[in-house]
């Protein structure tokens, strides 16, 4: 796949170490999100988005305020995808009745 924005960079498991999240596309292939931790480059998690193409980057915010982050990721056929930051899984999606979304990082 491709990355053409930068990781987000924030402690996703709450271990109070920096991880990384990064938001990759493919035309043929499954779009996928990773998260690593940085000191060790581990693989916390991996979630497949097979429709989605993430062409934007990855923001946080705290939106259910339990004291841990939620992934807001933007796709470019209009799609608002928000992730647990801690597994990965789906919190909810909104999808836009027109394409490209976008929206600001860090939303804390």
């Amino acid at each position: 796949g491709c990355n053409d924005v930068a990781p987000l960079i924030y402690d996703v498991d709450g271990d109070g170490m920096f991880d990384f999240v990064v938001a990759t596309w493919s035309f043929i292939d499954s779009n996928k999100i990773y998260a690593y931790r940085a000191h060790d480059q581990q693989l916390l998690w991996g979630n497949s988005m097979p429709q989605d193409y993430i062409y934007h980057g990855v923001s946080y915010a705290d939106l259910d305020d339990e004291g841990k982050p939620e992934l807001v990721i933007g796709s470019y056929n209009g799609t608002l995808h928000v992730l647990n930051g801690e597994d990965g899984s789906l919190f909810w999606k909104h999808e836009y009745p027109y394409g490209y979304t976008y929206f600001t990082s860090g939303l804390e």
